[in-house]
């Protein structure tokens, strides 16, 4: 009851802040970039299906005690009508539209528009808790870091439960080849340089319709040293159709992550 109790009190937390404190934030984060502060944080969200997730999704952006310069979605040829969300978001979010290309191809779409000195990745069936983006930006600045990540707790999007939580502190440092073997990386946890994508082939892989992520975080784990946070910041939706439930789908994505690795190894 305790786990459950948990993620509605973050969600009751996050509409509270929003309904009495937005706006007073608002104010607050204008006043940094009037004052020079130039760290600043494009948030990339790709869509393709649940309205509703989308919509606690972009609450708990919003509900960032440092709050982001630009959240970006990229509707990836959804078929849902989500012209309430964009009426709902339309002074604090970009909406823009492609046909269906996959994940993959969203998030490049995103980060080619997004002008932050700090991309922060979200999936839309997830949450970010309320410290999220200040705790990692202050520690990727702290550390001179490049990309980073954090610790996540996975819950039942049905009862709101916790379910687990993944502890990931060992994924840290020079990860590349150790990432081939075991990825502890939630993309929603991510948060990564603008400077480490200036090459136009350190993108996702659009080819790859699942694991393009985990692909991706192997390309990274070759250049740069990954930080941890070390705290949970993060919490991950479980339903039917995430990949971790397909043991299946997980193979052939390693299978064509080899195969993307091996062919393009003498650049990464």
């Amino acid at each position: 009851m305790r786990q459950a109790q948990c993620v509605l009190w973050l969600l009751w937390k996050i509409k509270s802040k929003l309904s009495n404190g937005l706006r007073l934030e608002k104010m607050k984060h204008t006043m940094n970039n009037i004052c020079g502060n130039k760290d600043t944080i494009s948030v990339v969200i790709p869509f393709y299906s649940g309205r509703r997730w989308l919509n606690e999704a972009l609450d708990s952006v919003l509900a960032q005690t440092l709050l982001p310069d630009e959240i970006i979605v990229v509707n990836d040829g959804s078929n849902e009508n989500i012209d309430s969300l964009i009426s709902k978001f339309k002074d604090e979010v970009k909406f823009v539209y492609q046909d269906n290309r996959g994940a993959a191809s969203a998030r490049n779409h995103g980060i080619k528009l997004s002008t932050g000195k700090y991309i922060a990745f979200l999936d839309s069936d997830d949450l970010w808790r309320p410290q999220k983006l200040e705790i990692q930006m202050k520690y990727m600045k702290d550390n001179n870091l490049f990309w980073s990540h954090c610790p996540y707790e996975v819950f039942d999007d049905h009862t709101r439960r916790i379910i687990k939580r993944i502890d990931n502190l060992e994924t840290a440092g020079i990860m590349f080849p150790r990432l081939l073997a075991r990825c502890k990386i939630g993309t929603p946890c991510v948060m990564i340089k603008r400077e480490c994508l200036t090459d136009k082939r350190m993108l996702f892989n659009e080819k790859m319709r699942q694991g393009q992520d985990y692909c991706f975080w192997n390309v990274l784990g070759r250049k740069y040293k990954l930080g941890n946070v070390g705290e949970s910041l993060v919490l991950v939706r479980d339903h039917s159709s995430n990949i971790a439930n397909n043991v299946l789908a997980q193979l052939r994505t390693k299978s064509m992550m080899y195969d993307y690795l091996i062919e393009h190894y003498d650049y990464f």
